[in-house]
């Protein structure tokens, strides 16, 4: 009959066996942190693709209204309203200012920001 091999004990050839459940939950911490970050970096990049879509659009509103202040200077009839086309643009700034807190809020600076010494 032969003897089933037996765990090696203290001072023994191999270092001390860690239990499963140490092993399982360093690995679970380390798998949760990995699953907080990822998910943090596929919200800032989100958020940063839903404000260089508002950069565009608010750039667009500037040019529109830019293009409607040519015309009217060249027809000398500035004293039409300008009114939908500047609320346009400073919606655009608003929503521009307002992604970039919420990037922000997450906690590293951007690039664009004053904290990143722009």
């Amino acid at each position: 009959m032969t003897t089933p091999p037996q765990r090696p004990r203290r001072g023994g050839i191999l270092p001390d066996v860690r239990p499963i459940s140490s092993v399982v939950h360093t690995v679970t911490g380390t798998a949760g942190r990995l699953a907080g970050n990822l998910h943090q970096a596929a919200r800032r990049a989100r958020l940063e693709g839903e404000r260089r879509v508002l950069q565009r659009q608010h750039r667009a509103a500037l040019e529109a209204l830019g293009t409607r202040v040519v015309e009217l200077t060249h027809d000398s009839a500035l004293e039409l309203p300008l009114g939908p086309e500047i609320a346009t643009v400073e919606a655009k700034l608003m929503e521009i200012d307002a992604k970039t807190a919420e990037i922000e809020s997450l906690g590293t600076p951007t690039p664009e920001s004053p904290a990143a010494g722009m």
